[in-house]
C-alpha cells in the first residue's frame, strides 16, 4: 500500500512541476538554464556528476546536448564554446531537442551522461523520500492471538 501511495505521489510531483515550469518558460527562463550548465561546467559545481565529467574528458569522441527546449543559436554557441574549452577542440558536439526531457539539458557522451533536468532532481527526491519513509508493505503485519 505504501509503496503504491509513494508512486502516486511521485507521479503527482513531477506531473506538476512538469506543467508549472512548462507554463513559466519562456526564452529568458531557458537561457537561464543554459547558464547554470554552463556556470556548472566551468566550475566542476555538481559533485554527483565529476566522475561523469572525467570521463568525458578521457575517451569521448563526440558530444550530444539533448534538452526539453529548442536551445537558441546563441545559446548553442555559448554551449559550444564552454564544452570545446573544457573538453577540447575536437570534441563533435550535437545539439537536439527531445521533449522527454522536459525541463533541463542533458549531455551524453559514450556511455557517460551529466543530467540537469527536472527528472534528475525529482529522481533526487525520490531516493531522499525513500530513505526517510520505510516501505511497510515489505514487513510482516503482526497478528493478536485470541
Amino acid at each position: 500500500m505504501m509503496a503504491d501511495v509513494r508512486s502516486m505521489v511521485q507521479e503527482q510531483v513531477l506531473g506538476i512541476s512538469r506543467r508549472a515550469l512548462n507554463d513559466l518558460a519562456h526564452a529568458g527562463l531557458e537561457s537561464q538554464v543554459v547558464q547554470v550548465l554552463l556556470d556548472r561546467l566551468e566550475r566542476n559545481e555538481d559533485p554527483g556528476h565529476l566522475g561523469n565529467v572525467r570521463e568525458i574528458e578521457k575517451k569521448s569522441s563526440g558530444i550530444s546536448v539533448y534538452s526539453g527546449f529548442e536551445i537558441s543559436s546563441s545559446d548553442r554557441d555559448r554551449i559550444r564554446e564552454a564544452l570545446q574549452k573544457r573538453f577540447g577542440n575536437d570534441q563533435s558536439i550535437l545539439f537536439a531537442q527531445k521533449e522527454e526531457i522536459g525541463f533541463g539539458i542533458v549531455l551524453e557522451a559514450d556511455d557517460q551522461k551529466i543530467d540537469w533536468s527536472l527528472d534528475y532532481y525529482l529522481q533526487g527526491l525520490e531516493r531522499h523520500l525513500r530513505s526517510v519513509v520505510p516501505d511497510r508493505s515489505s514487513k510482516p503485519r503482526s497478528s493478536f492471538s485470541s
